[in-house]
């Protein structure tokens, strides 16, 4: 009898190392970002971080000036880092299970302005805020059907955008946070780059009557550079942890409104790659 408890004793010691020993992280990394912060994703990391750290996946976040200054210091050490298709990142990585650790959000690009039509803006001068540098065909075909005379105007982050918007510096944008300007910001919705409407927002390519206008839109996904499998396989179980939970869910689908990663691991990795091969890479 006391070898029986004795044994189912040490059966519970040593799953309780082994959970231990999954859940153990060596030190902190860092999660090297392509922008500086400020944005949309800055927000999104004020909620992931501190729930990595309740389950013991310590990290610090680096901004970067921009995307060349992240792929500077790639491969240098082990690290995490932020690939984000609507900055000016030459290639998207190919992604794999052994390099992928989370997508984080997916977002289309919402064509809005400050008046109750497009049509509005068929004669006259004005303004296109934008802050992706992919899709260049797609922006001038915007451009060309809606009013020639449009000038593009780049900025850093969607938030830049959203303040442009509101101190008339421009009157029309081209970015992903669509939803949030309709509600905050008085702005009215004209077309999103889907293959559906969503809600009463009509397709691009309703709107310009051109098949170009239908594509992928924005993503955002961790990646891991420098880490054996197996810690990849760590991390990449904490942030699927976080980006599933209660509170991630909440920020990103009701506050920003956007698009939440699927459940699947390997649903995650596919829409990544069917959306870099969708940007011609």
């Amino acid at each position: 009898m006391n070898n029986f408890i004795f044994k189912g004793t040490m059966k519970k010691l040593f799953a309780i190392a082994a959970l231990t020993l999954t859940h153990t992280f060596a030190s902190a990394i860092d999660i090297v970002m392509p922008f500086p912060a400020g944005g949309s994703t800055t927000g999104q990391m004020q909620v992931i971080v501190p729930e990595l750290d309740a389950l013991g996946a310590k990290v610090n976040l680096q901004y970067m000036a921009n995307c060349q200054a992240q792929q500077s210091v790639r491969g240098s050490r082990p690290m995490l880092w932020l690939w984000a298709n609507d900055v000016e990142c030459k290639q998207p990585p190919k992604v794999n299970e052994d390099n992928f650790v989370a997508l984080l959000v997916y977002q289309p690009f919402y064509l809005c302005g400050k008046n109750a039509n497009l049509k509005d803006y068929a004669t006259g001068s004005y303004r296109l805020a934008i802050n992706t540098p992919h899709y260049k065909d797609l922006i001038s075909e915007i451009i060309a059907k809606v009013n020639p005379n449009i000038k593009v105007v780049n900025y850093t982050n969607s938030n830049q955008i959203r303040t442009a918007m509101k101190t008339n510096e421009v009157e029309m944008s081209f970015t992903t946070v669509g939803p949030v300007m309709v509600a905050e910001d008085k702005a009215t919705c004209y077309a999103v780059s889907t293959n559906t409407p969503i809600g009463n927002v009509p397709t691009l390519t309703s709107v310009l009557g051109s098949k170009n206008a239908a594509i992928a839109g924005g993503y955002s996904a961790i990646m891991a550079e420098g880490l054996s499998v197996a810690e990849v396989t760590k991390y990449r179980n904490a942030f699927q942890k976080v980006i599933q939970g209660a509170a991630y869910r909440d920020f990103v689908g009701n506050k920003q409104k956007r698009e939440l990663p699927d459940a699947s691991v390997k649903n995650q990795i596919e829409f990544v790659n069917n959306v870099n091969r969708g940007m011609g890479n």
